[in-house]
């Protein structure tokens, strides 16, 4: 599935790290239309992020602002795909 490829060459585990929803969408949907693979649906996301990691949901306050976020993952330092 197009969000397990995606999960694999850009996300990793990170207890006290975030990436916001918002950004995850994008970065995703580009990395898809590269490809040319099908984007899955916010509820796929969601159950592969929480099987792969143990994902949370969460609200962040992001320079004050509040966005939704998926709590214990962090981008790859070195990502196979780059945006």
């Amino acid at each position: 599935n197009s969000v397990m490829a995606f999960i694999i060459e850009n996300i990793e585990e990170s207890y006290e790290s975030f990436i916001t929803k918002k950004k995850f969408r994008l970065k995703y949907s580009k990395f898809c239309k590269k490809y040319k693979l099908s984007t899955k649906s916010d509820y796929v996301i969601k159950r592969t992020l929480s099987e792969f990691f143990g994902v949370i949901e969460e609200n962040k306050s992001i320079l004050g602002q509040i966005d939704r976020v998926w709590g214990g993952v962090k981008w790859k330092t070195t990502p196979t795909y780059r945006t």
